[in-house]
């Protein structure tokens, strides 16, 4: 059995593009959710300004609960 090898994807890092989001975004990680664990990044999140980087935040967190898009906990997996 350990010669087997697992061709499973486990984690999908997902960038969210420009300094806002789209609903191709929401519409990707929707289908994606039920196959891989998904961990959202923001690019160059250090040259937001800190109300944008909360704003886009604030959006990715709104619109993944009302689709029921979970992320991966990093928090979580350590413990």
């Amino acid at each position: 059995m350990r010669d087997l090898k697992d061709n499973r994807v486990h984690l999908l890092l997902y960038f969210f593009g420009g300094h806002h989001t789209n609903a191709s975004d929401f519409n990707n990680l929707s289908k994606l959710k039920k196959y891989v664990n998904i961990l959202p990044i923001i690019p160059k999140a250090d040259s937001f300004r800190t109300e944008e980087l909360l704003r886009m935040k604030t959006d990715i967190i709104v619109n993944s609960q009302d689709r029921g898009i979970m992320f991966f906990d990093c928090i979580e997996a350590i413990k």
